[in-house]
């Protein structure tokens, strides 16, 4: 996902419930440094901050979580008055856990 980036981009949260490893890459297609911020939720309205990366222009880091709750966003933040992108994958695995049939 390519995300434009004016102070401050909140990405759509993830029911993370049934993942055991979750990650998201981050590349920072701008010219100016941005902060990446990973934050988790038990109810998916009230976050708290878990993880929180610098991404240097043109190169990419991978946030995981620190903690563990139902929900989990990203926020991503740039100095005021400077604007960005970044491309934004976002993975999981669940191990143990299969979908019912229906």
């Amino acid at each position: 996902m390519n995300v434009a980036i004016n102070k401050e981009s909140v990405l759509p949260a993830q029911d993370t419930s049934v993942a055991s490893v979750i990650s998201y890459a981050i590349r920072n297609q701008g010219s100016v440094p941005l902060t990446a911020e990973l934050e988790i939720s038990p109810n998916g309205i009230d976050y708290a901050k878990d993880t929180t990366l610098t991404i240097e222009p043109q190169t990419m880091k991978v946030a995981v979580p620190l903690r563990f709750l139902k929900w989990m966003r990203l926020k991503l933040l740039i100095a005021d008055g400077e604007s960005g992108a970044a491309d934004v994958y976002y993975q999981t695995q669940s191990i143990g856990y299969q979908e019912e049939e229906q």
